[in-house]
């Protein structure tokens, strides 16, 4: 059960990390990096929802 939560917070930091520095290039004028931006921010909101949908009992 462990594994699981670390692979999941690993995964959101990643997905964070690139989210902004994608984010600081599109604001910097790449506009290649727009679906960049948009998958990441995807992939966080459904990393964030799936650990707001499972409950944990300790």
């Amino acid at each position: 059960m462990g594994w699981n939560r670390t692979a999941v917070r690993v995964a959101l930091v990643y997905s964070g990390v690139t989210f902004f520095f994608a984010l600081l290039f599109l604001m910097a004028g790449e506009v290649s990096l727009l679906f960049e931006v948009l998958i990441n921010l995807l992939i966080i909101h459904d990393i964030l929802s799936y650990k707001g949908g499972t409950k944990v009992e300790e």
